[in-house]
């Protein structure tokens, strides 16, 4: 019965997740893919930024429909495509700024940034709830993060997929 209690409580029981120092979330609807490609030190001329793009995306549909089965046809899904070390970075970024949409969707019925891609956004926001989406953010930056280090990618990779498995 004692109103002032009120927001104290709501406030206790909130629990703070914290995402990252990197600030990816400062994309506007003004920026675009390309964007992000020439913010990673690519050229246009280098490599197709949409098929990486489109490639990761699909990996994370996959794996998200599949599972651990995902693997079994990784190199069809991913290694065909990203090829080099340094398009790791490009790919999880998009993965990272998908998963903010969906959340972005999730919460305002708004996308940011993949406003191409609106219906797997939609489909995404349905299947998941606020918690696995933040999950799956602290997640690939996590690895987005390591991939700063030398380390085996294939390995890295099956280490990401049985993670992201986990949540499954």
């Amino acid at each position: 019965s004692n109103i002032t209690a009120i927001i104290p409580t709501i406030v206790s029981r909130c629990q703070y997740i914290k995402l990252s120092n990197f600030d990816f979330f400062s994309i506007n609807t003004g920026n675009n893919l390309k964007k992000i490609f020439n913010d990673c030190g690519f050229s246009d001329d280098k490599v197709n930024y949409l098929e990486l793009a489109d490639t990761s995306l699909n990996f994370v549909l996959k794996l998200e429909n599949s599972g651990l089965d995902v693997m079994l046809n990784l190199k069809k899904i991913w290694y065909n495509v990203v090829t080099e070390r340094n398009y790791y970075n490009f790919c999880f970024k998009i993965i990272i700024y998908f998963y903010y949409d969906v959340l972005k969707y999730k919460l305002f019925k708004e996308v940011n940034f993949f406003n191409d891609y609106i219906d797997k956004v939609i489909n995404n926001s349905k299947l998941l709830n606020i918690s696995d989406v933040l999950k799956r953010i602290q997640i690939y930056i996590k690895y987005y993060n390591l991939l700063k280090y030398n380390i085996n990618l294939n390995l890295f990779m099956d280490r990401l997929i049985i993670e992201i498995g986990e949540l499954l």
